[in-house]
């Protein structure tokens, strides 16, 4: 019965040893920390005790244990995390389970367990913290960014550019990154980092501006111009220009405008102070020049008008239209007539005189019978005067039909002068047609003594001339007329060599083999003895005295001092 007794107890101290245990596990609110550590204590003693086999029950083995201290932890901020250069970043801080803080790198020295502390780093830094307890060191580390500072910046304008003399203009400026400004050159004293300012210009001006701010200055100018006044300009006229009749009874009105101008004055056939624009009648006796001068900054400027003063015109002179149809009258006398017209204006009588006589209506037709050329004349008056008018009828023969002339050669040259070009190629022989039909010079042959060349298949007309030549520039050289006929010769000479200076022969062939006509001339006799002369001087031509005369003589031709060619 002992036994069971001594086994009830300990099964009692056992249950009520785990039930204390379980309340101590369950609910550690029951007691504070402290006591509730103690009670763990003892029971851990109890069970490591002799008697422990009666508590290996009652507690955790693992509670009995030693508790390891607990880690440090630190939260570690920068606000703002990116400044200009020259500002500030504040750093914060804050541990638990820790007994000291080191600061590194971008700080440094000891820091309490938690704080803030403003740092103004140059450049991009990395700032580190160490806080340490018994559990061990924690590391943290942030980093302030640095972007550099702006710069100043400044705009600088006037407006306008450009002003008259003692103008305003407006100089307006705006800068950024600046704390204060300062004016020098046509300007001065601190201004404001934005604003405007009303300047007056007396003379061209350049305006500086320098701002500035921690980060450096900067400077602008402008320059404004300044240019003269204008002169003032009058414009001043007159209408009517022309007054009729007689003293202080017309009248014309003057009229006025001025530029750049403050005050105008009349001269000569008025006067006193007038508006810069406006208008006056005015009533001269007799032509007047009325001036006005107009006065401005820039000066003075001047205009006049003239009013003419007319008496009344006398009536105007008669007109007369007179005319004769026809003009020409053929043939005999007496047997051709033309008819005189004519009509006037402001004329009061009329007489006819020279071819006819007697006076004549205002307007009218005569039939008139010239012999020979005549004049008719018709005077018509007023009182103002008398005016004459005068028709001419030709009295015109028949015609009488000339006789049918030559194929001649009528002028060459063959001495050539300065600008009349190079021999042999720019000698140059002339024919005329004198017959009344055209004629083909298809097979004619032009010779000299030494050489003949073949001209070709080209019709000359009736009345007209041929050139001959054997360089096409002969045209140039020369004023040809258009209705010429210009042969350039296939060999670039005439004959084999040109034409002699000293003595030399041409003549034209005809188909049939007989000549038409031809020249000699100094040493060759071969056409005329004695010869054409040699012509007097370089340039001149040998050229016939006319061209409706032939002779087959030498005295035929004369020394042209300025050749025609083609004419």
């Amino acid at each position: 019965m002992g036994n069971r007794v001594y086994a009830s107890r300990f099964r009692i101290i056992g249950i009520l040893s785990i039930a204390i245990a379980l309340v101590l596990l369950i609910n550690p609110l029951f007691a504070d920390a402290a006591r509730s550590q103690a009670l763990v204590s003892r029971l851990c003693d109890r069970q490591a005790s002799l008697a422990g086999r009666l508590f290996s029950n009652l507690i955790d083995p693992s509670l009995c244990q030693p508790t390891p201290p607990t880690e440090p932890t630190l939260s570690f901020t920068a606000t703002p995390t990116t400044v200009t250069a020259g500002d500030n970043s504040t750093l914060t801080w804050a541990s638990t389970n820790a007994t000291s803080c080191v600061a590194s790198n971008g700080w440094s020295g000891t820091k309490s367990l938690s704080g803030n502390e403003q740092v103004s780093p140059s450049s991009t830094t990395t700032y580190a913290l160490d806080c340490t307890g018994a559990g061990g060191t924690i590391h943290k580390e942030v980093t302030v960014n640095v972007t550099a500072a702006p710069v100043p910046t400044l705009t600088f304008t006037a407006n306008p550019l450009t002003v008259l003399a003692n103008g305003t203009t407006t100089l307006a400026w705006n800068s950024e990154n600046t704390s204060l400004c300062v004016a020098t050159n046509g300007w001065t004293g601190n201004k404001a980092t934005g604003g405007s300012q009303d300047i007056a210009v007396a003379a061209t001006s350049t305006y500086a501006l320098s701002c500035g701010g921690v980060n450096g200055t900067t400077s602008a100018s402008v320059t404004v111009n300044v240019t003269p006044h204008p002169l003032p300009t009058v414009t001043l006229t007159a209408n009517p220009i022309n007054v009729t009749p007689g003293a202080g009874s017309a009248t014309s009105t003057l009229s006025w405008t001025s530029t750049n101008a403050t005050a105008c004055t009349a001269f000569n056939g008025w006067s006193g102070s007038k508006a810069t624009s406006g208008s006056e009648i005015v009533s001269p006796s007799a032509t007047t020049t009325y001036q006005l001068d107009c006065s401005g900054p820039g000066g003075v400027g001047s205009d006049d008008a003239i009013v003419n003063f007319v008496p009344t015109p006398a009536a105007p002179l008669p007109g007369i239209t007179f005319s004769a149809s026809p003009t020409n009258v053929t043939p005999g006398a007496g047997s051709a007539t033309s008819t005189l017209t004519w009509s006037t204006t402001n004329a009061n009588v009329c007489i006819a005189s020279n071819g006819w006589s007697g006076a004549q209506a205002l307007s009218g037709t005569a039939i008139v019978q010239p012999i020979a050329t005549t004049t008719y004349q018709l005077d018509c008056g007023n009182v103002t005067g008398t005016t004459t008018a005068s028709v001419t009828v030709n009295f015109v023969p028949t015609p009488v039909v000339p006789a049918e002339g030559k194929l001649l050669i009528s002028e060459l040259i063959y001495d050539l002068g300065v600008g009349q070009g190079q021999e042999p190629g720019n000698e140059w022989v002339e024919l005329y047609n004198g017959t009344n039909s055209a004629i083909n010079l298809g097979g004619y042959f032009i010779h000299d003594s030494a050489g003949s060349d073949l001209l070709p298949a080209v019709s000359l007309p009736a009345g007209k001339f041929a050139v001959i030549s054997g360089s096409s520039t002969t045209q140039t050289l020369w004023t040809i007329p258009g209705d010429a006929l210009f042969i350039l010769l296939p060999n670039a000479s005439i004959g084999s060599n040109g034409l002699g200076n000293d003595g030399d022969e041409v003549w034209l062939e005809s188909t049939a083999s007989t000549t038409v006509d031809a020249i000699s001339w100094g040493t060759n006799t071969t056409a005329f003895s004695p010869s054409v002369s040699v012509v007097s001087a370089s340039g001149h031509s040998s050229a016939r005295s006319s061209i409706t005369l032939d002779t087959d003589a030498a005295s035929d031709w004369i020394d042209r001092t300025t050749p025609t060619p083609g004419q």
